[in-house]
């Protein structure tokens, strides 16, 4: 049985996905679970690849610009995905391979780029906003300041969102 325990990065080869972009997924570290005999032995020819996270940083959002979000959505989101894979999030999508389906979902119409971020209800301590199919890494960052907002003016502030994308890691918004 092979198990995977691996964060997935973007490497810049061969082949072409729907943003325009060449891009090959490689795992990083794979590990082979010998049922039989109860061991687990590591795959050394399983190569391993780094980058720098200014250069993963850059990637990603000109992925994204190519989907069509804009410079701050990209920004958000970019910095969203590249923390996730460096805090090594493995199995969870949370890292650089949730591009994919940040393009499926885009090209569907799943997520909208440019989204209005509407606030339904509001009052000194607490909102509702609608994200209306936006990236859930922005909604989420625009709700976490309004609530932060919210708590210095009378101590307590909530936001609660509705119509949104995931939003990756919860850790990730918090200050």
């Amino acid at each position: 049985m092979i198990r995977r325990f691996a964060m997935v990065y973007i490497c810049p080869e061969a082949s072409t996905c729907q943003a325009k972009f060449l891009t090959k997924m490689i795992i990083l570290l794979t590990y082979y679970k010998d049922t039989v005999k109860g061991r687990n032995i590591r795959m050394a020819s399983v190569s391993v690849v780094r980058y720098e996270r200014e250069v993963l940083m850059t990637f990603c959002k000109d992925y994204l610009n190519a989907l069509g979000a804009s410079a701050e959505e990209a920004s958000i989101v970019a910095d969203g995905l590249v923390t996730a894979a460096s805090r090594w999030h493995p199995g969870k999508g949370q890292g650089l391979e949730k591009l994919f389906r940040l393009t499926i979902q885009t090209v569907n119409g799943g997520i909208r780029s440019g989204a209005e971020f509407e606030v339904l209800k509001d009052t000194p301590a607490v909102a509702h906003v609608d994200g209306h199919k936006g990236y859930g890494y922005v909604i989420a960052a625009k709700a976490m300041n309004n609530a932060i907002e919210k708590a210095k003016k009378v101590g307590i502030g909530a936001v609660s969102v509705c119509h949104s994308n995931h939003y990756g890691q919860a850790g990730f918004h918090a200050p």
